[in-house]
């Protein structure tokens, strides 16, 4: 599935990662729980509030990491060749 989901253009590729994330986040209730137990570990000045929303952008971010994984394994290398660009002498 995500061999053929990197063939769609960038911007749907990144909203279909936000949806994974989404997704995840609703279903992974494990995963979920240790998050907000790291989260209020490490950050223990932020209110519930922040960390229901970092948790949240923790999910957000993982959907789109799985994506650009895909991406990485599967794009097609002219992809890379169009949207990457290196400035500066040392890249030429």
């Amino acid at each position: 599935m995500l061999r053929a989901l990197v063939r769609l253009p960038y911007s749907a590729q990144m909203r279909i990662g936000s949806f994974f994330g989404w997704l995840l986040y609703h279903l992974a209730r494990d995963r979920r729980h240790v998050t907000n137990v790291n989260i209020r570990l490490c950050f223990p000045e932020l209110t519930e509030q922040e960390r229901k929303k970092r948790v949240r952008a923790v999910f957000h971010h993982n959907g789109i990491g799985i994506m650009e994984a895909a991406m990485a394994w599967w794009a097609p290398e002219d992809w890379f060749r169009n949207k990457v660009v290196f400035k500066g002498r040392e890249h030429r």
